[in-house]
């Protein structure tokens, strides 16, 4: 399976510049003109730019078909501009352990964390460690659908 939501992730960072702009510049012309519209459009425009934030999804790329290997490739990079956190995986599929995908901020946001098991470079002994945390809330319901397939596929029984 290949999971790659680059066109989603960049209409998200256009969404989230915009809504910043106009309401950065519905706020500034309110000052111009004595109507009242200008001043709601601008909070508006800035309410909805600071949900766009907390929701934070991030640009998700999944591939477990990478030829004559058996890996997974997992990268994850938070879609606002600054502060961005990159992150990227390569997983033995035989090494998965469990995994979760959570909801909050009233279905809004969607996290994925996979467990691995793993040995400790310091202690030389077998743990089980969480390792990836990522965002999916962009990604549409039917690719988390398919996720948590492959994902459930590669499971230990």
């Amino acid at each position: 399976m290949f999971v790659d939501n680059t066109v989603s992730m960049s209409r998200w960072m256009l969404a989230e510049v915009l809504t910043l702009v106009l309401g950065i510049a519905f706020m500034i012309y309110s000052a111009f003109d004595s109507s009242i519209i200008w001043v709601v459009l601008g909070i508006l425009s800035l309410v909805a730019f600071v949900v766009m934030l907390f929701i934070n999804p991030s640009y998700f790329y999944f591939n477990d078909e990478i030829a004559g290997k058996d890996l997974i490739e997992i990268r994850s990079v938070q879609a606002f501009p600054f502060f961005r956190k990159y992150q990227q995986y390569g997983i033995m599929k035989k090494t998965i352990q469990s995994y979760e995908i959570k909801s909050d901020l009233f279905g809004l946001r969607k996290m994925i964390s996979i467990k691995i098991k793993g040995v400790s470079p310091t202690a030389k002994k077998l743990v089980i460690e969480k390792t990836i945390s990522a965002n999916i809330s962009i990604l549409k319901k039917e690719k988390i659908k398919e996720l948590e397939t492959v994902l459930q596929k590669y499971l230990k029984k």
